[in-house]
């Protein structure tokens, strides 16, 4: 009697597939599910070989069309973050992470605003701006007005300012801001106001 072996290996099932990915210290991890061996290879082969991966195949859902949606808009978000990590279950797709620089920090605006795909469902999102050793704020007040420069931690500071008529087009965003950093600014560009002609930093 003839005996025939089965070598065949079954996927495992996961339903909902996961997906994570970490940035630490310049280190990228990166964990997934794979609905199979091509889209796996295709995914890796648009990701830098330093980045540590973990894929396991396995059948489930979502489908491999939507799937392939959100490696590739993960892929994008990881461009654009020194540190940081993006969560993903099934479909909704959740994110923390720091911009590498100015640039990534305006194209993260848009990839996770108006650049969300409309097949994924978002969850918890947070961009923090890039990080700035040489924090200042500069300030000049004189015949053409208040004109402020350097950095702000947040982006409604940065409204305010302009709301009491400051020049702000030199003005950015960035995390690193010394603790009190806010209220001092303020406070200081009140008492500049009050002057003819003056600057501070």
């Amino acid at each position: 009697m003839a005996t025939i072996a089965n070598n065949v290996e079954i996927a495992a099932t996961a339903d909902p597939f996961e997906f994570d990915a970490h940035i630490e210290n310049g280190v990228v991890k990166i964990s997934s599910h794979m609905p199979s061996a091509k889209l796996q290879s295709e995914f890796e082969a648009e990701l830098n070989s330093a980045i540590q991966t973990q894929f396991t195949l396995a059948s489930g859902g979502p489908s491999a069309s939507d799937w392939r949606d959100m490696l590739t808009y993960s892929a994008r978000l990881l461009n654009h973050f020194d540190q940081g990590e993006i969560s993903v279950v099934g479909l909704t797709v959740s994110f923390s992470g720091r911009a590498k620089d100015q640039d990534s920090y305006r194209d993260l605006s848009l990839i996770a605003n108006a650049g969300f795909p409309d097949k994924l469902k978002r969850g918890e999102t947070q961009i923090i701006p890039p990080y700035e050793q040489d924090y200042f704020l500069n300030a000049v007040h004189g015949e053409s007005g208040l004109v402020i420069g350097g950095f702000v931690p947040q982006p409604e500071m940065r409204d305010r300012l302009a709301q009491m008529g400051a020049n702000v087009d030199d003005l950015r965003i960035a995390s690193g801001a010394p603790d009190g950093f806010t209220d001092d600014s303020l406070l200081l560009i009140e008492q500049l106001r009050s002057l003819e002609q003056a600057n501070f930093r």
